[in-house]
């Protein structure tokens, strides 16, 4: 998994499996969350955003399912 840093108060990387459809999502504070099933548009537009956070707990946190990874 390819980690890219993002602009955010909160998050610090995230990272995407292609062939799993699994985003990870690294938080500042060192623990990571892994969200399943999000389509490749979904990332796309995470990295992209000027707010990673807002975006993700708007459009990722309450619509995949999500297993804490650390």
């Amino acid at each position: 998994m390819n980690w890219h840093r993002v602009v955010s108060p909160i998050l610090s990387h995230v990272g995407y499996n292609l062939s799993t459809r699994t985003l990870e999502v690294r938080f500042n504070t060192g623990s990571i969350k892994r969200y399943l099933g999000v389509p490749r548009s979904v990332y796309a537009a995470l990295i992209g955003v000027d707010s990673a956070s807002l975006y993700s707990f708007d459009w990722i946190e309450s619509r995949y399912p999500v297993v804490s990874v650390s």
